[in-house]
């Protein structure tokens, strides 16, 4: 459910000039200086997307709590009659819906803020796990930046995701129970624990006998949907947030370490998590290196402790497999 940022960059090669210096790959792509509108307000259309994303994650949210319900009482529960059911239900939508917001306001706020024209958050509804496919806001940027102010931008939207997701999951799990573990997986969803995750469950439930597990509220789901976000965005890697982070904080240093840590996350994929290469395809189109549009690298003072808050986060936020019951590509090949 990854949340991004598109980027139209209109640049063109400055002209030469005298110099016995070989030319910088950092500065050969300057932004040109043209009039540019805010990009168009369609708020039909934002807030159709909104109110669709509503329907399909209260239809998750539905579904999970029905499960709850149906495994704890009687399973001949009917869960439509029930308005706990359905207050359960939003409480799934509301909270992601929520962090989802959050997320693109905090890119969208701080992008107006510093004259980059920038859409209204786009939500993408879908009939999934998450009940979505998540949200993006569209940016136009036809100048340098100052790699501050990139920083800011990039590393905001998690930022305050985060804001919002920590207390929902939190109260999420505080309604959460533990119960005996299923014999198979058709029950529930077992996911996966980051480091954030497995503290608040050792601190909430201390440690958990052997037989049992932690079944989440859907609330609980939402946040742990909104933690998984947060980390999925903050990977240093092309134009993602986390990209952005670790161009401002390193510089030239981060385009020449992506392709590794893109081979990292390849490896990751075939031998941990299959769903991996989902986003290994995608990086594949949109590049893993950032492009040269920040002035001043790397950052230093204020906006450098928030790309190492930023990169903090990820450690503490990030799932190497998310999702439990699912086999590698090394299994699914054979080797």
């Amino acid at each position: 459910m990854p949340t991004s940022e598109t980027i139209i960059l209109s640049s063109h090669p400055p002209d030469p000039a005298p110099s016995d210096r070989p030319p910088d790959p950092f500065s050969e792509a300057e932004a040109t200086a043209v009039p540019l509108s805010q990009p168009p307000r369609r708020l039909w259309l934002h807030l159709l997307l909104f109110l669709l994303t509503l329907v399909t994650a209260t239809q998750v949210g539905l579904s999970m709590s029905e499960t709850w319900h149906t495994h704890q009482d009687d399973p001949a529960f009917h869960w439509y009659a029930s308005p706990m059911v359905w207050l359960e239900g939003f409480s799934y939508s509301a909270s992601i819906l929520a962090i989802l917001l959050a997320h693109e306001m905090g890119h969208y706020l701080t992008a107006r803020r510093h004259g980059v024209p920038a859409s209204l958050p786009y939500f993408i509804p879908m009939i999934s796990a998450f009940g979505t496919l998540g949200a993006f806001i569209r940016m136009r940027l036809t100048r340098r930046m100052e790699a501050g102010q990139m920083m800011r931008i990039g590393a905001y939207g998690p930022l305050a995701g985060f804001v919002v997701a920590l207390p929902v999951l939190v109260v999420g799990l505080a309604l959460s129970q533990v119960r005996p573990a299923p014999d198979d997986l058709q029950t529930g969803i077992v996911l996966g624990d980051s480091l954030l995750m497995l503290g608040l469950e050792r601190l909430l439930f201390g440690e958990v006998p052997a037989g049992y597990d932690i079944w989440l509220h859907p609330m609980a789901f939402a946040g742990w949907a909104g933690l998984f976000v947060t980390a999925l965005n903050l990977l240093p890697l092309g134009q993602l947030d986390g990209g952005h982070v670790a161009y401002c904080l390193f510089g030239r240093r981060f385009n020449q370490a992506a392709p590794y840590l893109y081979g990292l996350l390849v490896a990751l994929a075939v031998s941990v998590f299959t769903g991996w290469l989902m986003l290994c395809i995608l990086l594949l189109f949109i590049g893993v290196e950032h492009p040269p549009v920040c002035s001043d690298l790397p950052v230093q003072g204020r906006d450098r402790a928030i790309g190492i808050a930023a990169l903090v986060l990820l450690v503490l936020t990030f799932t190497p497999v998310p999702f439990g019951g699912i086999p590698t590509l090394i299994e699914l090949l054979g080797l």
